[in-house]
């Protein structure tokens, strides 16, 4: 027993020595997917809400909302909803930068690679029929109301997860909320979702004649922030 456990040790620094290391799991996080215009007003209100929170002062101060990039989609819907959700928290909304707070977004795209790969999703070992059949012929079998709402509760979010391994895409924006001036940052946040690949125009500073192409690491997408009574 010893002799084998030994050459089995010898076998996986053996193997360690002339591979790469394994990639080390990462914590299990969720994402929010955007795939209507609708959807920005949720991401202006956790952009707000996120502001909102860092607020000390008693007296909520006058904010401006810089404008993006006049040929993105994206910007004036994008600053016309977040300018309402800090009405709705009853920051003071002006149309001017001076004397205000400028709140400042500025918009990065991603894409990654094709969508023909050979990832297997997680759903596809399970799909999403035959997990919605097996749960319902084990409630055609159930006795009780009780034994019925507590089996809903956990195969309800059993296939809402195994739905969104599916729903993940190869293409990620990521907005960054900041308050700055001249000298240092006062607020930095960030928020990233998943896209569909066709809606990758609507987040840049002009819409292109031809689909979205592969993007490379040195080539990423990214929209200089205006510059507004020296804020950026």
């Amino acid at each position: 027993m010893k002799k084998a456990v030994l050459a089995a040790v010898v076998a996986a620094m053996a193997l360690g020595g002339c591979a790469g290391p394994l990639v080390k799991p990462g914590a299990f996080v969720l994402q929010n997917k955007v795939g209507h215009a609708s959807d920005w007003k949720h991401v202006a209100r956790r952009a707000a809400e996120a502001f909102a929170a860092t607020t000390r002062t008693t007296e909520k101060p006058k904010v401006f909302v810089a404008p993006g990039p006049a040929d993105m989609p994206f910007a004036a819907a994008y600053r016309g909803y977040l300018e309402r959700e800090l009405l709705r928290l009853d920051y003071p909304v002006v149309d001017t930068a001076a004397g205000a707070v400028v709140i400042n977004f500025e918009v990065q795209t991603y894409w990654y690679g094709s969508a023909s790969g050979n990832q297997k999703q997680l759903i596809e070992y399970t799909s999403l029929l035959s997990t919605l059949g097996a749960t319902g012929y084990e409630m055609r079998h159930m006795n009780s109301p009780e034994t019925l709402i507590a089996d809903g509760y956990i195969a309800g979010p059993l296939i809402d997860l195994l739905a969104s391994f599916n729903a993940t895409t190869r293409s990620e924006v990521i907005v960054n909320t900041s308050v700055v001036d001249e000298q240092r940052a006062h607020y930095l946040n960030s928020e990233s979702f998943y896209v569909y690949p066709s809606d990758l125009p609507f987040y840049w500073t002009r819409l292109p004649s031809t689909s979205p192409t592969t993007l490379k690491a040195s080539s990423l997408a990214v929209v200089p922030l205006p510059v507004v009574n020296g804020y950026r």
